[in-house]
């Protein structure tokens, strides 16, 4: 399994409104994405420029990638 994301963290939205009442802090609603997918797929740390569904093919930085299910 690949996974890739322009971001690094996830951010757990339901969780901003635990922020806004003072409950938490921003910095317990997110986590590294890396850290955690790296343990069961390969993290790509980068922009999809372009999926062919059809080819069944991602256009990631120049790479292409083939899948099965997106």
């Amino acid at each position: 399994m690949t996974i890739g994301d322009q971001r690094e963290t996830f951010l757990i939205k339901p969780s901003l409104l635990e922020v806004a009442m003072g409950e938490k802090i921003l910095d317990h609603t997110t986590f590294p994405l890396r850290a955690i997918v790296e343990h069961h797929a390969l993290f790509i740390h980068n922009r999809v420029d372009h999926i062919d569904p059809e080819r069944q093919q991602i256009f990631i930085d120049g790479a292409v990638l083939p899948y099965d299910i997106l």
